[in-house]
């Protein structure tokens, strides 16, 4: 990755944040919804609140390590699943406040719910992390296409041979043996 997220003349931005909001919708689906029309709007409010901000902690993470030389140097897939870890230890606590504010109880001690908490989500997260940037450590880019030139007639140059052509006979070139 060499320190940054190369991924062609896409925006790296937009990349990450509709990747999230796809898998936030999955997760969403994943789950059986509650009943009613509030019950299911908060339901996906609080699954794209589980994706977007670990996607978030993903792309600050990779960005501050990949700013370290010695990160910098690992090989790509050892720096992503770095990176999984991390940002899943800090996601940890806050995807607890997000369940709690969403009307999750927590039935055990702190610390218990965290490290539970962090044993559900990291491997997720750690796994998506992984996915979403094998096409870009592989060697892939978006590129758009250039759009090809238009010739103007002024620039194009008769040949040479052409004046040996009677007017009358000249068009386009179709084949030249």
């Amino acid at each position: 990755m060499n320190g940054q997220f190369n991924l062609g003349d896409i925006s790296v931005t937009r990349y990450f944040t509709w990747v999230a909001v796809i898998i936030g919708l999955l997760f969403a689906l994943i789950e059986d919804f509650p009943s009613g029309f509030a019950g299911s709007l908060l339901h996906l409010m609080q699954w794209q609140l589980q994706a977007l901000v670990p996607m978030a902690l993903l792309y600050f993470v990779q960005s501050a390590l990949t700013r370290i030389k010695r990160f910098n140097v690992l090989n790509p897939w050892i720096l992503l699943t770095i990176v999984g870890i991390v940002a899943s230890l800090i996601f940890a606590p806050i995807s607890i406040v997000v369940e709690i504010a969403f009307g999750e109880a927590i039935k055990s001690p702190v610390w218990l719910e965290i490290i539970d908490e962090y044993a559900a989500t990291a491997p997720p997260i750690i796994i998506c992390w992984l996915a979403i940037n094998t096409p870009w450590v592989i060697g892939f880019r978006l590129v758009r296409d250039p759009q090809p030139e238009k010739v103007s007639d002024a620039t194009v140059k008769t040949p040479a041979f052409y004046s040996l052509i009677p007017p009358d006979l000249r068009g386009d070139l179709i084949y030249l043996k």
